[in-house]
């Protein structure tokens, strides 16, 4: 028992020349090169820039029922990012990580007792 189908390459590999005149039409598709996007340039933010782009954070935030705080930790010199429940107002995480935070001050003072000066 067998099924016959019409249209479909056959044992020698050629087919109709209705779906060889389909193919031709058919377009190639072409190759696109993407060239990697240049680093961005280190400029500081002006504090406008950084006001629009911390209420453009809070505001995404506020969608999953979370609020963001920025503060600056002065021992690593570093901004501090907590985002904190609504509900509870419990820290749900912090980054970089207070583990890391006091990682990063520990190292920071060993490096001061070797090296006085900042180039």
């Amino acid at each position: 028992m067998g099924i016959e189908v019409p249209n479909v390459i056959t044992p020698n590999h050629t087919t109709s020349p209705e779906i060889q005149q389909q193919e031709k039409n058919i377009p190639k598709p072409q190759i696109v090169h993407k060239t990697p996007a240049p680093p961005p340039l280190e400029e500081e933010m002006s504090t406008e820039d950084m006001k629009i782009a911390l209420d453009a954070l809070a505001r995404a935030a506020s969608v999953f029922n979370k609020r963001l705080s920025f503060s600056v930790n002065e021992s690593i010199g570093r901004i501090v990012v907590k985002i904190i429940d609504n509900e509870t107002d419990k820290v749900i995480k912090e980054i970089p990580e207070p583990a890391m935070q006091r990682l990063l001050a520990r190292l920071k003072e060993a490096v001061g007792l070797i090296v006085d000066e900042t180039i």
